[in-house]
């Protein structure tokens, strides 16, 4: 009986971090309502299979995120770039690193807001 309770947390556990993308270069697709983490010292690229993904950027490496569908919003707090293209619109960005922070190709209402040292770009 103990052993199936543990067996079934561990598999609990592993469902729910299977939702979410990684720092692993083959996961690079993301899904609406969990969070996608780049937090690596090398770059990353993910890309959001609908509309409004969470996205997290950390570490040295540069970060660059793609939300067709728009609404997604990124959460930026390393030393790399970190870069949002959002032509679906509503997208967010903060940031608190020392990294540029850029969200591009919005189709409307985009905002990226910087607390750390380096640049703010929204276009």
């Amino acid at each position: 009986m103990r052993w199936a309770l543990i067996s079934a947390m561990v598999l609990g556990l592993g469902a729910t971090s299977l939702s979410a993308c990684s720092d692993d270069a083959s996961a690079s697709e993301c899904s609406p309502g969990s969070v996608c983490l780049c937090a690596t010292s090398s770059s990353c690229t993910r890309s959001c299979t609908g509309a409004g993904c969470m996205f997290s950027c950390s570490g040295g490496g540069a970060c660059s995120f793609v939300c067709q569908g728009g609404n997604c919003s990124v959460t930026s707090s390393g030393s790399g770039a970190m870069s949002l293209s959002c032509p679906g619109g509503g997208c967010t960005a903060t940031c608190s690193g020392s990294g540029a922070c850029t969200i591009s190709g919005c189709g409307a209402s985009c905002s990226a807001t910087c607390s750390g040292s380096g640049t703010c770009t929204s276009r």
